[in-house]
C-alpha cells in the first residue's frame, strides 16, 4: 500500500466538472454516484448505503436538518473527501473517494477513522462554511479546517467513540501541514476538544499550541484576517476573506470558537527551557498531560512549582512533568526540556537496542540515503552510525534512509523501519531475555516488565493507543506511574494500558506485560 500522508481538502468546492446519474439523482462530480438505502451496513465504506447511513447518524447527533446528498467516486483522479455547495441551487453534497477511504482504513486499522472523515465533512455543513480554499489566506484555510475537525471529534464522542478512536484519522495528517491545511498537532487537538465537549471530559492540562505559533486574526467572532502563504490548488472560485460559525445551536458554536482560540495559542514558556531532542528521562513523574504540543507542555511545567523539566513524547503528544531530571536515555520519540537554572541531566552510557517496525515508514528529511541496501543492512548501518537514530528501508527500490530525528512512523507495505532506544535493565538481564525491564534514570527504583505471549486481559483498560509497536507500548507503560500492566495486539498494533492486573485469557497474536510489584 502506498504511504498514506493524508490531507483533508479545504473543502467547500463549487464543482460543475461532470455528472453521474443513478436512480434519477445527480452528483456534480465526475465519476461519482449517489448513495442509496439498499443493503446492510458494512465496515469499509464499500456499500452505498453504509456511508449514507453514517452521514445520517452524524447529522442526527450534530442537530443538522439540511438535506445532504452523499456520493461515492471511483474516478482515478479523485483522491480525497469533499463537502461543497452548488452555487446555483445551494444544494449540499459530500463526495468520498472509495479508494482513498479504503487506504485510510488500511493505514489506521480502525473503522472510526472513516466515520471521523465523514464527520469532518458534515462539520463543514454544520458550520455553514460556503467557501473554497483561499488563494490569499492560509490562516483562513486553517480556521475552516480546524472548525470541521472540532465537529468531527464532537460527533464521534456523541456516537460513543473513545478519545483515541476519535482522533485516529487526524493522526494520519501531515506533520507540518501547509497553506490549505494546518499542522497535525492542532488538528488532533481540535478533534480532542470536540470529543471532550461531547463526553464532558475535562481537558487534561493546558490548551494546545501550534508548532508555528498562533493563526493571526483569530477572534471571538470566528473571523480571520487575510494572511500570506503559497496559494493552494483551487478547484473553484476564490475563497472569501472571513468565515463565521453559524450553527443553529449558538452555545455549541461559541464553544467551537473557544476551542479554536485554545489550539491557536502561543506559548513563550518554551524559550525558558533548554531542550534536547532524542532524549527521555524515566521516572520522577508528577503529572501527565495528554494530547498537547511541546509548547503547551513547557507552559504546564512552568506553572507547576515542583516541575524541574519535562519529557515530551512527540510521536504520541504526551507530556510528562518531572520533579527531578538526573539522567537521560536515548529515545527518538522523546524531547526533554529543562528549566533554565536546573542542572542538565547526565547521559546514561549503556548499549542501545535496535527495535524493528514492520511495514512502517519514517517520512522525515533523511540524514542520507543509501542505494542497493536491504532492511538488514540498513539497520546495521544505523546501528553503527552515531548520528542515526532511525532508519527506513524501501523493499522495491532497495533504498535505505537514515534519520537524525523523526516525528513518527506511518503504515506502508513497501517499507520496513527501525529505531534506537536505550532500555536500562536490571543486573543479570540481557537483550535476548523474555523479561524486559528498566531502571528509573533518577534512581527511583527498579521497573520490571515481565512479558507473556499469547495472552490478553479481560476488560479494555484505562488508555488505548493505535499504531503502536510492542516497544512503544512498553515505553508508554514504563513512563506512566498509573500503568500496572499492558496488552499489545500484534495484528492491529493496539496498545492498552491497565491500572490493575485483571484476569488473563488466551489470545493469539497478543502479549501482556506486568510491572514488577503490581
Amino acid at each position: 500500500m502506498r504511504q498514506l500522508l493524508l490531507a483533508l481538502s479545504a473543502v467547500f468546492v463549487f464543482a460543475g466538472i461532470g455528472t453521474a446519474h443513478a436512480q434519477g439523482e445527480i452528483c456534480p462530480v465526475a465519476g461519482a454516484r449517489p448513495f442509496h438505502p439498499t443493503g446492510k451496513l458494512g465496515r469499509s465504506f464499500k456499500s452505498d448505503n453504509e456511508a449514507r447511513d453514517i452521514v445520517v447518524r452524524i447529522k442526527g447527533v450534530l442537530g443538522i436538518a439540511d438535506e445532504i446528498t452523499t456520493c461515492m467516486s471511483d474516478a482515478p483522479d479523485y483522491d480525497n473527501a469533499h463537502a461543497f455547495v452548488t452555487p446555483a441551487d445551494k444544494r449540499r453534497y459530500i463526495v468520498f473517494s472509495q479508494k482513498w477511504m479504503n487506504d485510510l482504513r488500511a493505514a489506521t486499522s480502525n473503522y472510526w477513522s472513516l466515520i471521523g472523515i465523514a464527520a469532518h465533512e458534515v462539520g463543514h455543513h454544520a458550520a455553514r462554511h460556503e467557501l473554497t480554499p483561499s488563494e490569499k489566506s492560509c490562516d483562513l484555510n486553517h480556521i475552516v479546517e480546524l472548525y470541521a475537525d472540532y465537529y468531527s471529534g464532537l460527533a464521534l464522542g456523541k456516537l460513543g467513540a473513545k478519545e483515541d478512536d476519535a482522533v485516529s484519522a487526524m493522526r494520519q495528517m501531515p506533520i507540518l501541514g501547509g497553506c490549505s491545511h494546518p499542522d497535525r498537532a492542532r488538528r488532533v487537538a481540535m478533534a480532542q476538544q470536540g470529543w471532550r465537549e461531547a463526553t464532558s471530559t475535562p481537558v487534561s492540562g493546558t490548551p494546545i499550541a501550534s508548532a508555528d505559533g498562533p493563526a493571526p486574526g483569530v477572534g471571538g467572532t470566528g473571523q480571520a484576517a487575510t494572511g500570506r502563504g503559497a496559494a493552494p490548488r483551487s478547484r473553484g472560485a476564490r475563497g472569501r476573506a472571513a468565515v463565521t460559525i453559524a450553527h443553529s445551536d449558538g452555545k455549541l458554536a461559541s464553544r467551537a470558537v473557544e476551542a479554536l482560540k485554545q489550539v491557536t495559542t502561543s506559548y513563550p514558556a518554551l524559550d525558558r527551557f533548554r531542550v534536547r531532542n532524542n532524549r527521555d528521562v524515566q521516572g520522577h513523574d508528577i503529572a501527565r498531560v495528554i494530547g498537547v504540543t511541546i509548547g503547551a507542555c513547557a507552559d504546564a511545567c512552568e506553572k507547576n512549582a515542583s516541575c524541574k523539566g519535562f519529557s515530551f513524547d512527540r510521536w504520541n503528544g504526551w507530556c510528562f512533568l518531572k520533579d527531578a531530571m538526573p539522567a537521560s536515555v536515548l529515545d527518538p520519540a522523546s524531547t526533554i526540556g529543562v528549566r533554565r537554572g536546573v542542572e542538565f541531566p547526565n547521559v546514561i552510557t549503556i548499549e542501545h537496542e535496535m527495535l524493528s517496525l514492520r511495514r512502517r515508514k519514517f517520512v522525515d528529511t533523511p540524514l542520507r540515503v543509501l542505494a542497493d541496501t536491504d532492511a538488514a543492512a540498513c539497520s546495521a548501518v544505523c546501528d553503527k552510525e552515531l548520528a542515526c537514530v532511525a532508519y527506513t528501508a524501501e523493499r522495491s527500490e532497495k533504498k535505505c534512509r537514515l534519520f537524525r530525528q523523526t516525528e513518527g512512523h506511518f503504515a506502508d507495505d513497501d517499507f520496513d523501519s527501525g529505531f534506537k532506544r536505550q532500555i536500562p535493565r536490571l543486573a543479570g538481564q540481557g537483550r535476548s531475555g523474555r523479561t524486559r525491564s528498566g531502571r528509573s534514570a533518577g534512581g527511583g527504583g527498579a521497573i520490571t516488565l515481565a512479558r507473556e505471549d499469547g495472552l490478553g486481559f479481560a476488560g479494555t483498560g484505562y488508555d488505548r493507543h493505535e499504531d503502536a509497536s510492542y516497544a512503544d507500548c512498553e515505553a508508554l507503560c514504563r513512563r506512566d506511574g498509573r500503568c500496572k500492566a499492558l496488552e499489545h495486539v500484534t495484528r492491529t498494533k493496539v496498545c492498552r494500558l491497565y491500572e490493575s492486573v485483571g484476569n488473563k485469557k488466551p489470545a493469539d497474536g497478543s502479549a501482556i506485560a506486568i510491572k514488577g510489584g503490581a
